[in-house]
């Protein structure tokens, strides 16, 4: 996907990316190459991971989005609540908008497929 760099801490640091009109905070994996790193301003293409809390029960992660969203909710700093909708299962693919994540939740259950859900994101990382 393509992000504006707001600005950046440097490698590894927190950085603040555009995409889709929003701002974003990230960990910045990718400025670590001097010669390849986008300059502030400048439009790049940009993959997001996470690392995951994975203290949330199945329970809290089910109930965590009532009101059926899809997106990132900023929790302060690089955590960030993910609310999605789950596409597939093996692996389960949550939809949460500008991020798709695989490690939220494990089930081979079919009827899981559509069901909208919740889990924290502890860091969101950015690689360009």
């Amino acid at each position: 996907m393509r992000a504006t760099l707001v600005r950046t801490e440097g490698p590894g640091r927190e950085a603040i990316l555009k995409i889709d009109g929003l701002e974003y905070r990230v960990r910045d994996g990718f400025s670590w190459a001097a010669a390849h790193a986008p300059s502030i301003g400048a439009e790049f293409d940009v993959e997001l991971s996470a690392e995951l809390d994975d203290s949330w029960s199945r329970e809290k992660i089910f109930s965590a989005n009532p009101d059926r969203r899809i997106g990132l909710e900023s929790l302060g700093g690089l955590a960030y609540l993910a609310l999605g909708r789950i596409l597939s299962i093996d692996p389960v693919r949550v939809d949460c908008g500008i991020l798709v994540e695989e490690r939220a939740i494990h089930t081979r259950d079919l009827k899981v497929i559509g069901d909208f859900v919740g889990f924290r994101i502890e860091t969101l990382d950015a690689d360009g």
